[in-house]
This record gives C-alpha cells, sequence and structure tokens, in this order.
C-alpha cells in the first residue's frame, strides 16, 4: 500500500511565498519526543501504552501530545480497535520511512558530537558501541547507512 496522502502546509512555508523547505522540515520534526517517537514507530507498528513504557520520563500528556502532531502532519496513522479495552496502534506513513535513514544518521551524529563518544575511541569502538541501539532499532537494509570502517 502506498501512501500519496500529502499534508497541507501553513501557507509560512509554500515555495511561491518564499517559504524555506528546511524551516518547514524542522518545524514539523520539532519537538523533544518527536523523533525518538517517530525512530520507534518506524522500526514497527507499536501501542500506545508500549510507547509509554519505552519513555517513562515523559508525561501521558506530552505524549498524546507529540503523537496527534505527527499525525496531524502525516507522519504517522493512528488506527483505534475497538474492544475491551480499547487498542490503540500507531504505525509510520511513507513519509516517516523516508526519514528513517536521517533519524539513523542523527543517532550517529549526536553519539560522536553531543555525547562525546567519539573522543579518544576508535571507529571500531564507537560502532560496537552504538551497536545495540542499531540491533533495538534496526533499519530496512534499503534504508541502513554504508559501515563506518
Amino acid at each position: 500500500m502506498t501512501d500519496t496522502t500529502t499534508v497541507p502546509l501553513n501557507h509560512r512555508y509554500r515555495f511561491e511565498t518564499g517559504g524555506c523547505p528546511i524551516e518547514a522540515a524542522l518545524d514539523v520534526l520539532g519537538g523533544r519526543w518527536k523523533g525518538l517517537l517517530l525512530f520507534r514507530i518506524c522500526t514497527r507498528a507499536n501501542r500506545f501504552h508500549e510507547l509509554r513504557k519505552s519513555l517513562p520520563h515523559v508525561s501521558q500528556r506530552m505524549l498524546v501530545r507529540q503523537l496527534r502532531e505527527l499525525e496531524r502532519d502525516g507522519l504517522i496513522r493512528r488506527s483505534v480497535t475497538v474492544g475491551a479495552p480499547v487498542k490503540v496502534e500507531y504505525s509510520p506513513t511513507s513519509a516517516a520511512r523516508a526519514l528513517l535513514p536521517l533519524l539513523v544518521g542523527l543517532l550517529d551524529w549526536g553519539a560522536r558530537h553531543v555525547m562525546g563518544m567519539s573522543e579518544g575511541m576508535s571507529e571500531e569502538a564507537l560502532n560496537a558501541r552504538l551497536q545495540p541501539y542499531r540491533n533495538v532499532y534496526p533499519t530496512p537494509d534499503e534504508h541502513r547507512p554504508p559501515e563506518r570502517h
């Protein structure tokens, strides 16, 4: 199934009015927890309680807010199955799947430049240190960035 839905953007980001695509992208992805949520949802569909358990430091109110914004912006799909209890599941759209290589790149960049993992560490040691994250959140092979040697 191909997702061909486009989300209408706020007029300030339209190309015709001189809007910047980078600004538009950062506005959609901006939010403290959106990157982590997208990373988790892109690897497999998640129920709300799974996301809640995987991010215990995020309040339920904030989690709901960020998920609603991602849904509004066309990055995730929310499906509700009626039953006892109600089952709410979030899955990625094709737009979100296209972001996965960028999210993996941010993981590597964050480890190297923000967390200082690369200081005094060989490339092999750094890759070994990042491997648990790559295993927990595997990317499909066609989106996997080339291994650094």
